[in-house]
């Protein structure tokens, strides 16, 4: 199959009326959340832990916490915006998140291969928890599965990433823009977090544009 990378297309500009970029507005909700911006920060341990989220939250966005950490700290990541968690953390701290607060938690899943029955499984025992974003996905196969359980905010692209080894060590993975389209082509009704591969703010514009 033939599939598009960030760096096979350009956005074609078109006529516009707007006077200033300051018109422009690219608020959006992430479940109970507004954000200023449709950007949130990797899961990834190295990227975001607590005080990236205050900040980002501070600036009007989003960032997910990494799972490699205490509980209590993960206790307290959910005040500020998504929680990375894998079925190895189990329910019973899934639970304590939760404890009766006014606004869900979000949940995203994170395991090396989103597209797979214990993560479906996991998913569906920790929806009455929180707000689920899967795990990361590159196929309309593994969307569609997602929505038949209930979950609808995907997390596209497998080994896009700058310093991801997923395509070197295990030879998988689809560039994102073929990835994105696809499932947006086949779920339009599913909430779609680009995942991977942006070198550039150009590549973020494209991104959207998908």
């Amino acid at each position: 199959m033939k599939a598009l990378s960030f760096d096979d297309i350009s956005i074609v500009p078109q006529y516009s009326n707007l006077s200033s970029r300051s018109e422009v507005n690219l608020s959006t909700n992430l479940f109970d959340y507004n954000m200023r911006l449709p950007i949130l920060s990797s899961c990834m341990d190295t990227v975001t832990g607590i005080e990236m989220q205050k900040a980002l939250v501070a600036a009007g966005v989003l960032g997910i916490h990494h799972r490699f950490c205490n509980t209590e700290t993960l206790l307290e990541a959910t005040k500020y915006g998504p929680v990375a968690v894998s079925p190895s953390i189990g329910i019973d701290i899934i639970k304590q998140t939760y404890d009766g607060r006014s606004k869900p938690p979000i949940f995203c899943l994170d395991i090396a291969h989103g597209d797979s029955r214990i993560c479906y499984d996991y998913a569906k025992e920790i929806s009455h928890w929180g707000h689920i974003i899967s795990a990361n996905i590159c196929t309309a196969d593994a969307a569609k599965r997602y929505l038949d359980i209930g979950v609808n905010t995907l997390r596209v692209g497998v080994g896009g990433g700058s310093v991801c080894s997923t395509r070197v060590v295990a030879g998988i993975g689809i560039p994102n823009i073929t990835a994105i389209m696809d499932i947006r082509n086949a779920c339009p009704e599913a909430t779609i977090l680009a995942d991977g591969g942006l070198r550039s703010s150009g590549d973020i514009l494209k991104d959207l544009a998908c």
